[in-house]
């Protein structure tokens, strides 16, 4: 089977929001973010922020780890990236605001 070839740090972002949504109220934050089309623009969003993007190489029996602190340089690039996020959750939240009002409310 061929290597597969993984957008580290777009699989990081996934990871990083999955974690961080979990600690905001359901309403309206993880409601907003459950609709896909506001997770696509989140998620894009703090790419479009993010100069260098990291690819790995991983062969067909390889998983990434679990353990998604390993992946980082350091424990302030993780802060960053999860200040950057939470960021952007804020400004998606404030851009769709009237989307939101007509799909949650």
């Amino acid at each position: 089977m061929l290597p597969r070839i993984i957008n580290l740090t777009l699989w990081l972002v996934i990871k990083e929001t999955e974690d961080l949504l979990e600690d905001y109220p359901e309403y309206p934050y993880q409601m907003a973010f459950s609709f896909q089309e506001l997770r696509q623009k989140l998620i894009s969003s703090v790419l479009n922020q993010i100069s260098d993007q990291c690819y790995v190489i991983l062969e067909a029996q390889q998983e990434l780890p679990k353990d998604t602190q390993i992946l980082y340089g350091t424990p302030e690039e993780q802060l960053l990236l999860k200040a950057l996020i939470r960021a952007n959750i804020m400004n998606v939240l404030r851009e769709n605001e009237e989307w939101i009002h007509n799909h949650i409310y």
